[in-house]
């Protein structure tokens, strides 16, 4: 399970939770940023977020894998900019997504 939290003290969590061991993994503490829209993929390798902190109707996507030990990174193909947000999916093992927004359906390298 992959989840954002808001902490008491206005800081944001972003974590992993696997069931079977009880092993919590906490991808991002204490920041300002309220990651959003959080997806996990289907085999559990990757994890898929927002941030959609002050823009109206448009997102910055972020993605960890656990090949690199659940860092934060900026997605492939859209890096630091911002994108319209929309309806996303996530692929089955974390390499693309799609949005569908306003504009169409868009496919993007996660990583």
């Amino acid at each position: 399970m992959a989840y954002a939290s808001q902490k008491p003290n206005n800081l944001y969590q972003l974590a992993i939770y696997d069931a079977k061991t009880q092993k919590k993994t906490v991808i991002a503490d204490d920041t300002e940023d309220p990651y959003k829209n959080v997806f996990l993929s289907e085999d559990g390798s990757t994890v898929l977020c927002t941030d959609t902190k002050n823009r109206v109707g448009r997102a910055t996507y972020y993605y960890a894998d656990e090949s690199t030990g659940w860092k934060l990174r900026p997605t492939a193909d859209i890096g630091n900019k911002t994108v319209r947000f929309g309806v996303t999916r996530l692929a089955e093992d974390g390499s693309y997504f799609v949005v569908y927004s306003k504009r169409g359906l868009d496919l993007y390298r996660t990583k």
